[in-house]
């Protein structure tokens, strides 16, 4: 071979592996840039996560201390209640609930009792007030006979911010003819 073709098959060799080197250079920056930016955005993205958490964390024990407001007030239990009275009753629930659903429960059935306003007597901050006038009638003119029992509960229960919630009377009452 000749020295020309030699010296330009030479140059050409190194052309070649100068542009390869630039190549290398170049890619490798690139891919430091990548790496730099990918960081980057994965901070940017874990900062979000953790601010989401929290926000989701708050939200869930707002949430869980709003469904703790609702309770049965009335009748709580140990009360003897009489046929042909008028009782009154009572809950406590989210000032911004709907509707709630009562049914007076024993071990020898349920008796539903509907749904009412959940805030019926009025709100104070979170916390609304509620209740029924229940006419506790006996015999063939009732529309609903609910019979003589020392094992009564009142159980409520209502959709709140997707959840279905509920609360019953803490303790046992009684159902009786008092004349």
């Amino acid at each position: 071979m000749s020295t020309t073709k030699q010296s330009s098959a030479v140059i050409t060799l190194a052309l070649v592996a100068g542009i390869a080197i630039v190549v290398a250079i170049v890619l490798w920056m690139n891919y430091s840039s990548l790496q730099q930016a990918n960081a980057a955005l994965q901070t940017q993205v874990n900062g979000f996560l953790a601010v989401q958490k929290q926000a989701d964390d708050k939200a869930a024990a707002e949430l869980e201390q709003r469904i703790a407001l609702f309770k049965l007030n009335w009748p709580a239990g140990g009360d003897r209640l009489c046929y042909e009275n008028q009782y009154y009753v009572s809950w406590q629930v989210p000032s911004d609930m709907d509707i709630v659903h009562a049914v007076i429960s024993s071990p020898s059935g349920n008796y539903d009792l509907g749904d009412h306003p959940a805030n019926g007597g009025g709100t104070n901050g979170d916390v609304a007030n509620g209740g029924f006038s229940w006419d506790l009638t006996y015999g063939s003119g009732s529309s609903m006979v609910v019979p003589p029992s020392d094992v009564y509960k009142i159980q409520i229960s209502g959709m709140y911010q997707g959840h279905q919630i509920q609360a019953e009377s803490p303790r046992v009452f009684s159902v009786a003819k008092c004349q």
